[in-house]
């Protein structure tokens, strides 16, 4: 799996692979936020996700002409497909420096996404962080509906020391096969992280929305003994999808870890239609997202 190294300074790396323009490793000024996984592709580790992310309810959906599209199911035991089309994409790389790397893609137009797209990717190491932005451009004869995604998993140790805070006052119910059903408010509720929150005993595997900005941004902060990160999304990617696990399998060996995952959109957004972005001829969509850690 080819991969490029980033760095900035002295205490600053990140690695990040050709495949899925994935988001391996990262240390900022010696904290380590992102572990190694053993098996990337296993765990859609780092990757970019598009042109939906997350379930595709029975991999099925019906464009704008009323036609249905079928797409691969990826995730047997639900009947979903999952996280998009180029997870595991060859990448090339575009522009390289020392410390900034952009990848792209091209997405050719398939029976289940009848849609041609550039798809570019951009990681930049920064003092005390690393920014990304994507920039998606629309190579077909009509507007393309998208959702993009990404999937950062940061090492957390014991969940019980660590805490999250995420400015969001919505998240969504889910059905049995983990597709969004009904959007409510978080208020009285365990969903509800706009104070911070330890995440002993949690359990998440999440859709959240109507995030809160401040200062243009939408702004989580994740907490450990060791860093405390903040995690900021630009508007466009005004859901975020957070799941915890305690079987990240790295080289060594099982640790905690937690996927914030910025999104344009929530899952099964090609069949709810709810914050579908479309994408006229040669029009380009773009958007951001980065982590930061805070002043000690």
């Amino acid at each position: 799996m080819p991969e490029i190294s980033l760095a900035f300074g002295s205490n600053s790396i990140a690695t990040v692979s050709t495949i899925g323009a994935a988001l391996l490793e990262l240390s900022i000024d010696s904290k380590q936020l992102i572990t190694r996984p053993r098996d990337p592709l296993k765990i859609f580790a780092g990757s970019v996700l598009a042109p939906w992310q997350n379930r595709l309810a029975k991999g099925k959906w019906v464009d704008s002409d009323g036609q249905v599209r079928s797409l691969p199911i990826n995730e047997s035991d639900l009947n979903n497909a999952l996280h998009g089309m180029v997870f595991e994409a060859d990448f090339s790389i575009r522009e390289q420096t020392a410390n900034k790397v952009t990848l792209g893609t091209l997405l050719a137009g398939q029976t289940g996404y009848p849609y041609s797209l550039d798809i570019e990717v951009t990681y930049e190491l920064k003092e005390h962080g690393l920014w990304c932005g994507f920039a998606v451009t629309n190579n077909s004869k009509t507007a393309a509906p998208l959702a993009v995604g990404f999937h950062p998993y940061f090492s957390i140790g014991n969940a019980g020391d660590a805490s999250l805070l995420i400015p969001a006052a919505s998240y969504y119910t889910q059905d049995a096969n983990k597709i969004p059903v009904s959007k409510h408010s978080v208020d009285g509720t365990a969903f509800d992280f706009r104070s911070e929150k330890s995440l002993a005993d949690a359990k998440l595997d999440d859709y959240f929305t109507d995030l809160v900005a401040t200062d243009d941004d939408f702004i989580s902060r994740l907490e450990t003994p060791d860093w405390t990160l903040e995690l900021r999304q630009s508007a466009e990617l005004s859901h975020l999808v957070v799941y915890l696990t305690h079987e990240y399998e790295s080289d060594g060996g099982r640790v905690s870890a937690i996927a914030l995952e910025p999104a344009t959109a929530p899952a099964n957004a090609l069949n709810s239609k709810e914050d579908l972005a479309y994408i006229e001829p040669a029009e380009t969509f773009v958007g951001s997202w980065s982590v930061r850690l805070a002043a000690e």
